[in-house]
């Protein structure tokens, strides 16, 4: 069953977190709404100026 019963969790083409102390764990949500959101694929993403990490990067790039 999907966390979002209620339609995509994400349907913004473009999403900016950028200065937004977002660290691996909130990148590991980010790319599972990404995954499960069904919205329309996402064309900007940025996060710059966070610290994600290894594992934030590495959450990502299995999803995009």
């Amino acid at each position: 069953p999907t966390p979002y019963p209620h339609g995509p969790a994400i349907i913004a083409s473009s999403l900016r977190v950028r200065h937004n102390v977002l660290r691996h764990d909130g990148v590991r949500v980010l790319a599972q709404a990404l995954r499960e959101g069904g919205g329309a694929p996402l064309r900007v993403l940025d996060l710059s100026n966070n610290e994600i990490g290894d594992d934030g990067a590495v959450a990502l790039a299995e999803v995009l």
